[in-house]
């Protein structure tokens, strides 16, 4: 979402249970998308449910954040019934079904304040707040080579705090 020019935040990173079924909510100019993700086997499915869990929570943020129109974005690597195709058509969910196999860059290479280069592995202490810019010189890198051919470290606190 970020390379597609979005202003993502990792919500259900960074609120865990309290995400209220909100993985990502993503804005770019006056839209706002509001995306649950299922990284599921491929032979599970997502059933009508899902979908109708996901039109909640989005309903419940435009009630909170008023003047906002956002839509629902189901992504997925599972197949979906034919129930769930019926009803996300009828309310207006965006149903994306990902490759379970292709290879996302998924190291952050951020650019600090000071100019500072560093990169963060998934599950390392910052990586859910950190929001690549790339027009910053930002970007996702596919392997630790790759980021430090770019000229970046590895962040000193990337491990998460406890207590």
């Amino acid at each position: 979402m970020e390379e597609l020019g979005y202003d993502t935040t990792f919500n259900g990173a960074v609120q865990g249970y309290n995400d209220l079924g909100r993985d990502l909510i993503a804005k770019k100019g006056n839209e706002t998308l509001i995306v649950q993700t299922k990284y599921w086997a491929r032979e599970k499915t997502i059933h009508a449910k899902h979908v109708f869990q996901l039109i909640g929570t989005t309903l419940y943020y435009q009630k909170t954040n008023p003047g906002t129109e956002a839509v629902p974005v189901l992504f997925t690597t599972a197949n979906f019934s034919s129930e769930a195709e019926k009803v996300a058509e009828a309310l207006g969910v965006r149903l994306e079904v990902l490759e379970f196999t292709k290879n996302y860059p998924m190291i952050k290479c951020n650019v600090r304040e000071n100019g500072e280069k560093i990169y963060h592995l998934p599950f390392d202490e910052f990586y859910d707040r950190v929001k690549i810019k790339s027009h910053l010189g930002e970007f996702y890198a596919k392997t630790v080579k790759e980021a430090e051919d770019a000229g970046f470290r590895r962040a000193r606190r990337y491990y998460k705090r406890t207590g």
